[in-house]
């Protein structure tokens, strides 16, 4: 069997064989597990409900690069432990990198290494989905010279080339912020070693980082000075057209109250209109808050200068924030919340709106309690529907290593999983470097590095809106003849009750039949199956466009499928199975059953079939299965 590709015709309706995402949050998916350490996960969603995840291996005794490209259900493309990318020497000090998923599905990376000394300087790789680095073997050099060039960061721009920006240390002298250009096949569009586009005499400005805008152009934030811990690391940010040319009279001094912390990096996310959101912590007076700012495309700030507080609660400090844009220039932020003797943790969340005003109350909402429970690094993503789900690390007390926590908040400001969240890693040991992203409503994806075994993997595992883990099904079953289910209060016709979930029993089969589906709604590629009908012959399958929670007689047994009722195809059957649509079917079920992929229309499906003898429950001669319910 094949992996689920991005091709909806001919639909592939069996699912792989191959390790897939993982239902038991003790047994996440690992990605790199070979022998030494794994470490450094960076992780990018392509737009099909897949997920590239890079990092550092160290397994040769060498630092080396490797991806590994998932898809929707977990399936790797490429052999286990990934794609070997870089084998160049790297320090045994690693620095941070990045990753992204470009508009073709192929990964691209920037890392720093020691190829040329160790100083380190700046490569960027390409991967397409097949495996080839479509930018040499060695990739693109950025930079070659004899000064300190870490943490390099990379976006796609609009018209389909590539922002390289990162700082660079020359000892003696002050830093620079460095910008390259690359066009689609990664030759540089600006001079070797690229564009110095941040610094000023006397400082040393660090920690960037860059967003597309409009044009072409991408707006770069930076911290102004990093060198000292007296350094004044105030953030500012800058916005350049497709030239390198600054597009902005001035840079914007997002914050310039107080230095932010030491060795921190900001969060900075493209609005899609042209500007950035900013997210970031500061200590002022010992008392740390979580800020928020929205520069539009022409730098002016959108909130009061300085950023707006994500929560005023007396008494309490708001760390590590992380930005979810939900629409209607709103946001989702979750963040650390802890005492100032450090001895209580919480993880709370608040929503602001296009003006800054928080929709949430003045301290936001608790998604994980203030106790003595320790949790750190929380990382939030849209749920599609002006929510959030977030994840963070949970340390139990008295017991060593964490856990990997979520929770699921709605728009309103509803937390919808259980008080303090659900696991999505319920192995207890050591963690570091969580990543999540999603591309789908309601289906997120994360990555860490894991101490479990030997000296550290990395994990994955994905988590949907109802907070299942695991390839879980595209809709829910309903309907089900066994006499058991509370709402369905019409009977099976003779008391022929069939097994728990199943639908009504049969002249043949006293369990009953069964509808289930399997599939990813957001691919397009659900499919429905009939089980424990007659051994051959044919049936139906049937929609409905409402439902009718009581049940209505059918034949020999139960339907809950009402409004209009849809033929939707007579199948054969094998062994008393069948499936629509099925290798040979030309259309998707959705196109089928007259939705869209998205809209939210809901649907309720059941296979009809023929009792093999008019004896059984008379005078009707057909049943039916349960029904499956699924929301486009």
């Amino acid at each position: 069997m094949q992996p689920i590709t991005t091709a909806l015709l001919p639909l592939l309706l069996a699912l792989p064989l191959h390790a897939q995402w993982s239902s038991d949050p003790n047994a996440n998916l690992a990605i790199g597990d070979r022998p030494a350490d794994q470490v450094n996960a960076k992780i990018a969603a392509d737009g099909q409900g897949g997920t590239w995840i890079g990092w550092f291996d160290h397994a040769s005794g060498n630092y080396d690069v490797y991806v590994q490209h998932v898809d929707a259900y977990g399936v790797e493309s490429f052999a286990h432990n990934g794609l070997l990318v870089s084998a160049n020497p790297s320090n045994t000090s690693l620095v941070d990198w990045d990753l992204l998923c470009d508009s073709n599905g192929a990964c691209v990376i920037v890392f720093s290494d020691a190829r040329a000394g160790s100083d380190l300087d700046v490569y960027a790789y390409r991967v397409d989905a097949a495996g080839a680095l479509t930018w040499g073997a060695n990739g693109v050099t950025l930079s070659n010279n004899a000064d300190f060039e870490p943490a390099p960061r990379v976006c796609e721009l609009s018209d389909g080339n590539f922002a390289v920006v990162w700082m660079r240390s020359p000892s003696p002298g002050d830093n620079t912020i460095r910008m390259q250009k690359l066009d689609p096949n990664g030759v540089p569009q600006f001079a070797a070693e690229g564009l110095p586009i941040a610094g000023a005499p006397g400082e040393d400005p660090g920690f960037c980082d860059v967003v597309p805008s409009l044009a072409g152009g991408y707006v770069v934030q930076w911290l102004r000075h990093i060198a000292i811990t007296s350094s004044t690391r105030h953030l500012r940010a800058q916005r350049f057209d497709a030239n390198g040319s600054p597009a902005w009279a001035s840079f914007v001094a997002v914050y310039d109250a107080v230095s932010l912390p030491i060795a921190y990096q900001p969060i900075v996310q493209a609005d899609g209109a042209g500007g950035a959101f900013l997210c970031w912590h500061r200590s002022q007076a010992n008392v740390y808050d979580g800020l928020v700012q929205h520069l539009d495309a022409n730098g002016i700030e959108l909130f009061p200068h300085n950023g707006v507080s994500v929560s005023n609660q007396a008494n309490t400090w708001e760390l590590e924030p992380s930005l979810a844009q939900v629409g209607n220039g709103e946001v989702v932020v979750a963040f650390n919340r802890r005492n100032p003797g450090q001895s209580n943790w919480g993880v709370g969340a608040q929503k602001l709106d296009a003006s800054g005003a928080l929709l949430w109350g003045p301290t936001g909402v608790d998604l994980a309690p203030f106790d003595t429970i320790n949790e750190t690094f929380e990382r939030c993503v849209s749920d599609g529907q002006g929510g959030a789900i977030a994840l963070w690390f949970e340390q139990p007390n008295a017991v060593p290593g964490t856990r990997v926590r979520a929770q699921h908040v709605d728009a309103a400001g509803n937390v919808l999983w259980t008080a303090g969240g659900i696991e999505a890693c319920s192995n207890l040991s050591s963690k570091d470097d969580l990543e999540l992203v999603t591309d789908f409503p309601g289906y997120a994806r994360a990555a860490w590095w894991d101490l479990r075994v030997d000296a550290g993997n990395v994990y994955a595992q994905n988590l949907f809106a109802n907070g299942a883990l695991g390839s879980a099904p595209p809709g829910a079953a309903f309907c089900a003849g066994d006499g058991f289910d509370p709402n369905v209060t019409t009977p099976c016709p003779c008391g022929n009750v069939g097994a728990p979930g199943h639908g009504c029993a049969s002249s043949f089969n006293a369990l009953g039949a069964t509808a289930t589906a399997r599939g990813f709604v957001p691919l397009d590629d659900v499919a429905l199956d009939g089980a424990g009908m007659n051994a051959t012959g044919s049936c139906i399958f049937l929609m409905g466009t409402l439902e009718d929670p009581f049940g209505l007689p059918f034949g020999d047994g139960v339907r809950c499928a009402a409004g209009t009722l849809v033929r939707l195809r007579t199948q054969p059957l094998a062994a008393g199975a069948s499936s629509f649509p099925d290798t040979n079917t030309t259309i998707t079920l959705s196109a089928r059953s007259g939705v869209v992929v998205g809209s939210g229309a809901e649907r309720n499906y059941l296979v009809y079939y023929r009792n093999a003898s008019a004896a059984f429950c008379p005078p009707e001669t057909f049943n039916a299965t349960n029904g499956f319910r699924i929301v486009w």
